[in-house]
């Protein structure tokens, strides 16, 4: 780092290593959360509370600033939560409504997307009482951003391959610039029926993505310095690749955590076997009683992947960051981070930003919001079988209507920027009143039983 950056720069990240290490074991998140109702005080929280109170605003950097966002409630990492986020949850939600998919799939759609933030997706009405296990995802695992053994970390950045030039904010869906999110759109779209971690596949033309087949027997060595990692609770140890794992158990260590013994995983269940999977589970049913279709399923986490690019952009963008072959292992593969660009504190901050600081919304914000009403409108006419998802007869909402634009924010990104968090939920609220969709599930009224 001296030669690349810097003296300055490097004695600058040692202080705040130092520093926030002694804060902190915790990481970045959601952005509300619902619990039970009391009496004295409301039951919707915002995540980032000690921040906004505080007034943080749009690319602060202010010490005390960066000191709250660093020590945000470790739930965000927890087995489930009563938390969501705007973005995972609430914006992909609309969005499928917007173009007129079903309310019971929108549901569904939304809730796998935010789902894999953690192990299970915990469903709670607005007053936080639980809704009961139909209205929950099934436990999956090997999805969570800190599974380390599945490929969490590369896939929660969304790290490009790095052959071709791509833009995390305006991806390039081919094999060769975005090998990893190019596998997941073709395994949610139901074109392929395997899965395989970071995308990674025997090679086709050259390039270890787009093959019909995993790699197997390779690993993945990821590499991230102690500025890039931080105190954020991210593995980097190696891993071998092959078929995406969706959820296993830890034998002798039921809670998985690394802490308490060595990951042993048993009883997996891996990406082809996602169908059979959900049939079998007692979480996820349909109001017939039916399972939720794996599709929608499929297509719910690769909505939360896409948010996840963008996310990430102001890292992954640079030409220091990216996948590449191991350079002294034939077979393996790498990750490699910017430092400078990753590094643990600007990625706590862009997630903050990422709203209800007033405004302006942040980049990665409207760029996630896109990329749903582009992959969405793909899959409704592409995709042979999507059509029964969807209301033929529906008025459609088209972006600019929702979203609007930069210089004039449309109602979600309006109501995004809120720093009141009741006013956000609020607001999110009414706009699907205002646009006349079914309301989410257990958010007909407000806690007291009022209109929002």
């Amino acid at each position: 780092i001296n030669a690349e950056y810097g003296d300055a720069a490097l004695s600058m990240m040692r202080v705040l290593v130092l520093v926030l290490i002694a804060c902190l074991a915790r990481g970045h998140l959601e952005d509300y959360c619902i619990y039970p109702a009391r009496q004295t005080e409301t039951n919707i929280t915002n995540f980032f509370h000690a921040a906004s109170d505080r007034g943080c605003q749009f690319h602060s950097y202010a010490p005390g600033c960066v000191l709250d966002v660093l020590k945000v409630e470790k739930s965000t990492f927890a087995y489930s939560s009563p938390c969501r986020g705007a973005v995972h949850f609430d914006a992909v939600y609309m969005v499928a409504s917007a173009l007129g998919m079903l309310p019971e799939f929108a549901y569904w759609l939304a809730a796998f997307s935010q789902g894999i933030d953690f192990v299970q997706f915990r469903a709670v009405d607005s007053c936080g009482r639980d809704m009961g296990q139909r209205m929950m995802t099934p436990p999956l695992r090997g999805l969570m951003r800190t599974s380390a053994a599945t490929g969490g970390s590369v896939r929660h950045l969304g790290m490009p391959y790095g052959e071709e030039k791509t833009d995390g904010l305006h991806p390039n869906m081919s094999t060769t610039a975005e090998g990893t999110l190019a596998g997941i759109r073709g395994w949610a779209r139901g074109e392929r029926s395997r899965l395989c971690t970071n995308g990674l596949t025997k090679l086709k033309n050259g390039v270890p993505f787009g093959g019909e087949d995993c790699v197997e027997g390779s690993w993945m060595k990821p590499h991230a310095t102690k500025i890039v990692q931080g105190p954020i609770p991210a593995n980097y140890t190696p891993y071998k690749l092959g078929e995406q794992i969706l959820q296993y158990e830890c034998q002798g260590n039921p809670g998985c955590h690394s802490n308490q013994g060595e990951i042993i995983l048993v009883n997996q269940t891996y990406a082809h076997q996602l169908e059979e999977y959900l049939a079998a589970s007692e979480f996820a049913k349909l109001k017939s009683g039916s399972p939720v279709p794996a599709v929608i399923a499929r297509m719910g986490i690769y909505m939360h992947l896409l948010a996840d690019r963008t996310s990430h952009y102001w890292c992954t963008n640079s030409d220091r960051s990216g996948l590449i072959p191991h350079p002294t292992e034939e077979g393996n593969f790498t990750s490699r981070l910017d430092q400078l660009a990753c590094n643990f504190v600007t990625h706590a901050m862009e997630h903050f930003w990422e709203q209800g600081v007033d405004i302006p919304l942040a980049n990665q914000s409207w760029a996630a919001v896109g990329l749903y009403f582009q992959e969405l409108s793909a899959f409704k006419t592409e995709v042979e079988t999507a059509a029964q998802w969807f209301n033929s007869s529906a008025v459609l909402v088209t972006q600019h209507q929702l979203l609007g634009t930069y210089q004039q924010p449309g109602p979600l990104a309006t109501a995004m920027m809120k720093r009141n968090i009741t006013e956000r939920i609020g607001s999110l609220q009414r706009i699907v009143r205002q646009f006349g969709w079914a309301p989410v599930p257990g958010f007909e009224t407000d806690c007291a039983g009022q209109p929002w």
